[in-house]
């Protein structure tokens, strides 16, 4: 969090990608949380993928900064990916905060 904070800092345009696995613990789902308190001023996609209910359960993006098109290709992208992947669960979402 502190690494994107700062790069912000430098750069407000920079496009920042950042991964975080899903894990069925509290310090994973904070991190996803804080990130997005974090980049709150900022445009941003949140792209999560969920396959599994143990262990890793799936993966998700945050991307600040994103480019414009983004949010469709990853919208049907992740619906295939999903669907091929799956093991006991198959689910995913896009959401995005556009600041212009």
């Amino acid at each position: 969090m502190q690494t994107v904070k700062e790069v912000l800092l430098v750069d407000p345009s920079a496009t920042i990608m950042v991964w975080i696995p899903q894990l069925s613990c509290q310090e994973a789902e904070a991190l996803d949380q804080n990130l997005l308190l974090t980049v709150s001023s900022h445009s941003w996609l949140h792209a999560s993928l969920k396959v599994s209910k143990d262990g890793l359960q799936g993966s998700t993006v945050l991307v600040v900064n994103p480019p414009v098109s983004l949010h469709t290709i990853l919208q049907s992208t992740l619906s295939w990916l999903a669907e091929t992947l799956t093991q006991d669960c198959n689910e995913y979402s896009v959401t995005s905060r556009s600041t212009n």
